[in-house]
């Protein structure tokens, strides 16, 4: 299985992850986290040579075809072409990769993952919920059929607020002038309801759990626990 926590920057998407591994942990069920997936690699090296574009290993895999079809009609819908090619491909390896774990039976956590590349394509820009965002999540999803989605929901207020709180720098919006953070929190914010009303709209068999992330931390997690616990 699959567990995602998607949600705007400072929606609480690693702490509540992290918390749930260590939870996982004690309770003697091993899981893997993002980290654990490593790094992007784009290339395939032999000696220090360069042998072939990772992405070119993707378009020899016929069952990756039609995925790979959907997300070069998505991601020409928005500016930075080139960029969004990337993180499409960034999506699909992804998704490859999961699948293959989700073979041996290990469960997966996610604080970043599948819907934050999708909403990453968009970026500042408005996420349409059209054909093409309902494709390649139906693809998705015929692929990762064992995954929960945690939708992570936070104002865009609070958002920018932690944020600029943060200790460590790990979203674009924390480079932005403090002027132009709220109006893009509420652009991301807006592209995440979409998103998940775009998610939910692929079939009743897709698991999305809500959670609100402005209560106080322990709460949002025994909310969390509770929920999943009804799931797994």
């Amino acid at each position: 299985m699959i567990i995602e926590f998607a949600g705007v920057p400072g929606s609480g998407k690693s702490t509540l992850a992290a918390r749930y591994i260590a939870l996982l942990g004690e309770k003697g069920v091993y899981a893997i986290s993002r980290k654990d997936l490593g790094g992007k690699q784009y290339h395939v090296l032999v000696n220090g040579i360069l042998i072939i574009p990772k992405f070119i290993q993707l378009v020899f895999t016929p069952f990756y075809w039609k995925p790979i079809y959907n997300m070069l009609l998505f991601t020409i819908q928005y500016p930075n072409r080139i960029y969004n090619l990337k993180r499409g491909f960034d999506l699909i390896r992804l998704v490859k990769k999961l699948k293959r774990i989700l073979r041996t039976g290990i469960p997966v956590v996610l604080e970043q993952g599948l819907m934050q590349e999708i909403v990453s394509i968009a970026y500042l820009s408005k996420l349409k919920n059209n054909k093409r965002l309902k494709a390649i999540l139906t693809d998705i999803h015929f692929i990762m059929c064992q995954s929960v989605y945690i939708e992570c929901q936070l104002d865009e207020g609070t958002a920018v607020h932690r944020i600029n709180s943060r200790q460590y720098s790990r979203s674009r919006l924390e480079d932005m002038p403090k002027d132009e953070q709220l109006s893009a929190m509420r652009t991301t914010c807006s592209n995440y309801n979409t998103l998940f009303d775009a998610l939910r709209q692929i079939g009743s068999d897709v698991c999305v759990v809500t959670i609100d992330t402005n209560a106080p931390q322990d709460k949002v997690f025994s909310k969390l626990c509770k929920e999943l616990d009804l799931l797994v």
